[in-house]
């Protein structure tokens, strides 16, 4: 073999699940609900132009950036929201890049900079939240088509799954907001997803979104087709350890576009149809973003909905908010970086719900894949 080939074939070596023992975390939120799960979306991963057939890739670093400090120098926003006592990170990434082509082997340099970014985070005592963040879709393309078929979206699951079952501290977020598709095609698919993460013998939880953009106050809602609270009762998962996701903005609308908030209590209304539900099936769930401006009617509205989360913590297991990541611009209107002396708005609306911080270097979990890597408009 030549020197080439030889180290293509390490390289391949070292992407292989290790057959080195998994170390089981110290609890289990499921099963041990006194543990709520707090913090924050790290954005970047997903950033850029997405990939196109024929058009130029993004480069790492250029046009996206995975949100750590072994891609960001001086990057240390998750030390600081741990020592907030937040304890989750839900980390953002596309599909096109993690698997350049359908129903093929995922990309190496990318799969080894979600991993060392993931591998940051939970060696630090955070849970993380794998957020395949598409929408639904393969460039441009919905899931359920005749191009990204419900076994495409089965496969790409399979070999995330086949990577890192072996950290328990690794949630599946399956995917980012479905939406414009047919409830019941999304709720196929995520059933062929979950069949396909359980075939590898993970058991990971894994977060179920709705279709409308997953959004809580529509839960009930017919404005997107067939709603979440009747469809969703399909989802099946043999091991029962799914929770479903819902996002929820303060916003006019609910879009997350806008810094000005109609209400103070707006927050609280839109989470009550996502938590009827839950209560009513006996499930539990998961508001992945939220995020409101700096006004005080944003503030307020944003500390009595963090209250209200904790009040429902019996069928909620936590939320992380929208959002934060190095590269967002200053004035982006629901950032939560800190600043370089003060705390964002945001953050001190939600302290007060916070728990004990965490400590730095309180797990370990084995991950099979590699720390090392080889080798601007956000669509939210």
């Amino acid at each position: 073999m030549s020197k080439i080939i030889l180290l293509a074939a390490a390289a391949v070596a070292a992407m292989a699940p290790s057959s080195t023992p998994v170390v089981e975390p110290q609890a289990d939120p499921l099963s041990t609900r006194s543990i709520f799960l707090t913090g924050v979306n790290l954005a970047g991963a997903e950033f850029g132009p997405p990939p196109r057939p024929g058009g130029p890739p993004a480069k790492h670093g250029v046009d996206y950036v995975y949100p750590s400090e072994a891609y960001v120098e001086g990057y240390k926003s998750p030390s600081y929201f741990l020592a907030k006592g937040m304890n989750t990170f839900r980390i953002a990434f596309l599909w096109e890049r993690i698997q350049p082509k359908l129903m093929q082997g995922l990309d190496h340099a990318e799969l080894a900079r979600l991993a060392r970014t993931v591998n940051t985070l939970a060696r630090r005592g955070a849970w993380v939240i794998l957020d395949l963040h598409n929408y639904a879709r393969y460039e441009g393309k919905t899931i359920g088509s005749q191009d990204v078929t419900l076994e495409a979206f089965a496969d790409v699951w399979k070999r995330l799954a086949a990577t890192f079952k072996h950290n328990p501290k690794v949630l599946f977020g399956i995917m980012n907001e479905p939406y414009e598709m047919p409830t019941e095609t999304w709720v196929d698919a995520a059933n062929a997803a979950l069949v396909a993460i359980r075939a590898t013998r993970a058991r990971n939880i894994v977060l179920v979104p709705g279709n409308g953009y997953t959004s809580a106050g529509l839960w009930a809602s017919d404005v997107y087709g067939t709603p979440n609270a009747m469809a969703l009762d399909k989802i099946h998962d043999p091991l029962q350890r799914i929770v479903f996701e819902a996002h929820l903005y303060l916003d006019h609308d609910g879009s997350g576009t806008n810094g000005e908030c109609p209400s103070a209590t707006l927050g609280v209304e839109r989470l009550q149809p996502f938590t009827d539900w839950l209560k009513a099936r006996k499930q539990l769930g998961f508001i992945g973003e939220f995020g409101a401006g700096t006004s005080d009617v944003c503030l307020e509205a944003l500390s009595s909905l963090a209250t209200t989360m904790l009040d429902n913590r019996d069928v909620l297991l936590g939320w992380t908010y929208w959002a934060a990541g190095p590269w967002w611009p200053v004035d982006y209107f629901s950032r939560i970086e800190p600043g370089e002396k003060s705390d964002a708005p945001q953050m001190r609306a939600l302290l007060p719900h916070l728990g004990a911080p965490q400590t730095v270097g309180a797990m370990a979990p084995h991950l099979s894949a590699p720390e090392d890597g080889t080798a601007r408009a956000i669509a939210r």
